[in-house]
């Protein structure tokens, strides 16, 4: 299962950190490595990628 997130789409935080677990990543917030994600605050980082959540619980993608 794969999911597409694309630049200035909105994506429901919940929803992202939901689609991370549905695709079998591990939450961790000490060590960020491949499988692993992390949400700390307004930020979801993976071993590939940041996004930055904004008022109202939408997403976007932020460059690393």
């Amino acid at each position: 299962m794969t999911k597409i997130l694309k630049r200035g789409r909105k994506i429901d935080r919940a929803k992202l950190l939901r689609a991370f677990v549905e695709l079998q990543y591990k939450r961790n917030h000490m060590e960020l490595a491949r499988g692993k994600f992390r949400a700390k605050g307004d930020v979801i980082q993976s071993s590939r990628r940041t996004w930055r959540t904004r008022p109202g619980g939408s997403t976007r993608s932020a460059p690393r």
